[in-house]
C-alpha cells in the first residue's frame, strides 16, 4: 500500500466515472501487486454497474454519445460538457422561428412585421411605408407560405441575419 498512491482517495462516490483510468494506471504501474486489490475492486464496482470488460463505460437509459468527441452525456444535454460542442437536433428554435416568421408574414404581412422579426429593419420600413396599397399584404402571404415549405436549415441559410 505503501508504492501505491495513485489509487488513494478514488473509491470515493464523486470520482466514480474515472475509476477506469484509474484502473489502467494502476495496472500498468502496481508491480508489487499489493494495491491491486483496491483498484480492481473499485474497477469491479464500476464494471457491474454499466463499464465493459475493456474498462470504457457502456451508454445507459437516459444517455448519448457526443456527436464530436464520443463521450456519454447526457441525452437532452444541448452541448457537451466535455468538448463544448452544441449536439445537433437539439435546439427546437429553428423551427419554431420559420413557424413564427411564416405566421407573422400571413397574417401581419401587411405591416412587414415578419421583416422586423426577422432583423431585415429596412425591408419591414418599406412594408410599412408601402402598407395602405395592398402590395405587402399580398407579398407577405406568399413569403410565409415559402417559409413554410423550407427546411429549417434552408430558412436558416436564406432567410435569418446573424
Amino acid at each position: 500500500m505503501s508504492g501505491d498512491d495513485s489509487g488513494a482517495g478514488r473509491d470515493g462516490p464523486d470520482d466514480s466515472d474515472d475509476s477506469w483510468v484509474s484502473d489502467s494506471v494502476d495496472g500498468d504501474t502496481d508491480a508489487s501487486g499489493t494495491g491491486g486489490g483496491q483498484s480492481s475492486d473499485a474497477g469491479g464496482a464500476e464494471r457491474s454497474t454499466g463499464a465493459s470488460a475493456s474498462g470504457t463505460r457502456e451508454k445507459g437509459p437516459g444517455e448519448k454519445f457526443c456527436a464530436e468527441c464520443g463521450a456519454i452525456i447526457n441525452e437532452k444535454a444541448e452541448i457537451c460538457p466535455e468538448c463544448g460542442v452544441r449536439q445537433p437536433g437539439m435546439g427546437s428554435t429553428g423551427d419554431d422561428e420559420r413557424l413564427i416568421a411564416a405566421l407573422l408574414a400571413i397574417f401581419l404581412g401587411i405591416f412587414g412585421a415578419h421583416k422586423f422579426y426577422m432583423g431585415k429593419t429596412g425591408q419591414g420600413i418599406l412594408y410599412l411605408c408601402f402598407s395602405w396599397t395592398g402590395i405587402p399584404w399580398i407579398i407577405g402571404l406568399i413569403e410565409g407560405l415559402i417559409y413554410l415549405t423550407k427546411s429549417d436549415e434552408e430558412f436558416h441559410q436564406q432567410y435569418m441575419q446573424d
